[in-house]
């Protein structure tokens, strides 16, 4: 679980790099500044920005924005792992086997307006084989992160050379 946690805050790190490239690529402090706090936000702020300053400029716009979805998919586990509730469940097939529960309330409302809730309203199973492929998946993502940020920068520097050499009217 640590190393699920610790690989996704690294991802995480390598997805704001590539939106601050997005924003701007030479002012940190304005990219910095107008990040949002989130990583489920972050990640809907890179497809945005990959759409407008990437697709139909070069393949590697619908890359950027698949990479971002793979990555939500990701967060979504994350979220569980980092603040589930965790216990051992036993063995199966000769394997430890932990419980995750989810501690986010579930409220649902009736057609009469009655309003139920439930705290630990899904559960997930992970063996500890379960959790390493997790945690490779995240850490393959990861290293593939370093490339896509290395080739959105020099696409958007080539994309910026090639205005200033444009002739003023």
């Amino acid at each position: 679980v640590g190393r699920v946690a610790i690989l996704f805050s690294n991802l995480e790190h390598h997805v704001c790099l590539i939106l601050e490239s997005l924003i701007n690529e030479n002012d940190g402090i304005v990219a910095n500044s107008v990040l949002p706090k989130t990583a489920g936000e972050i990640i809907v702020l890179l497809k945005k920005l990959a759409k407008y300053r990437l697709v139909g400029r070069d393949t590697l716009g619908n890359e950027v924005i698949g990479f971002a979805e793979e990555v939500d998919k990701l967060r979504e586990l994350r979220n569980q792992f980092i603040h589930g509730y965790w216990a051992f469940a036993g063995r199966q097939n000769g394997q430890v086997v932990m419980r995750c529960r989810s501690t986010r309330p579930n409220f649902e409302c009736s057609a009469k307006g009655e309003v139920s809730w439930q705290r630990y309203s899904t559960e997930n199973t992970w063996s500890i084989p379960d959790l390493h492929k997790l945690a490779d998946r995240i850490d393959v993502l990861g290293h593939s992160s370093d490339s896509i940020a290395r080739r959105v920068q020099a696409l958007l520097k080539t994309q910026a050379v090639d205005t200033s050499k444009r002739k003023k009217p």
